[in-house]
């Protein structure tokens, strides 16, 4: 409803309509795709020539997933105009390149140590001798013998996990479940 201030027409219109939803997103959602692109950019930048501490890693992270969610309503308020773009031949020539860029670059990534050091302790176990593994976890190497055969799974000292395991017909990680079951407590780790 206009108001007349001091022979001026004044409209609440367009302040209430700025406060809906959709005028928030078609006045926010942009600028902060934009400027959250620009922050998680420069920090990852920062980050990939080791320019900075290790603090800048948690607000990269935190600010990527606000990205995402920035992106999102930017895409919803934009939504006509992204299905005109990706109708697009120039579009679609461009998103196969990036998906062909991406699929490249997964398939070159080495997975050694740069990979889960998780992973890379696991694979060590599995290929180790049961009297090699034994000091890691705190025992002799009869005991884990001793602890497979409880199990009814045949096994020698100078086996693998991974022989072991495939002589038995199960996996690894069951087998190491079942030894680190058997390994000594830590404070008795320290004493041998």
């Amino acid at each position: 409803m206009p108001q007349t201030v001091a022979s001026h027409t004044v409209s609440l219109a367009p302040r209430a309509e700025a406060l809906s939803l959709s005028g928030l997103m078609r006045n926010y959602a942009t600028p902060l795709v934009g400027t959250l692109m620009l922050i998680v950019g420069g920090s990852g930048a920062l980050m990939f020539f080791r320019l900075t501490s290790g603090g800048l890693k948690g607000l990269h992270e935190w600010l990527g997933l606000g990205l995402l969610a920035a992106v999102a309503l930017h895409l919803v308020r934009n939504w006509r105009a992204l299905g005109n773009l990706l109708a697009a031949p120039r579009s679609q020539v461009m998103m196969g390149a990036s998906c062909l860029a991406v699929a490249l670059y997964l398939s070159f990534v080495p997975t050694g140590p740069a990979g889960n050091p998780a992973r890379a302790v696991m694979m060590a176990a599995e290929r180790a001798p049961l009297s090699q593994l034994a000091p890691v976890l705190g025992v002799e190497p009869d005991m884990l013998v001793a602890r497979l055969a409880e199990a009814g799974i045949p096994a020698r000292t100078d086996q693998s996990v991974e022989e072991i395991a495939r002589a038995a017909h199960r996996d690894s990680p069951h087998l190491i479940g079942l030894l680190a079951a058997s390994a000594a407590p830590v404070s008795a780790r320290h004493k041998l």
